[in-house]
């Protein structure tokens, strides 16, 4: 198996919110917060700095 990391790119922001929130869903308390904060870092003046 090959694995290659980069940074993400705009086509790649919901495979990427989706695997994060999937990765940190609690089942014992139904959310997960961790893919939209993600979302709103990605509007932030310091993200691909």
């Amino acid at each position: 198996m090959n694995i290659t990391i980069r940074n993400e790119e705009e086509k790649d922001y919901w495979k990427v919110e989706e695997v994060t929130r999937e990765g940190v869903w609690n089942h014992f308390q139904l959310r997960a917060d961790a893919h939209f904060i993600l979302h709103n870092l990605r509007k932030s003046s310091d993200f691909n700095k």
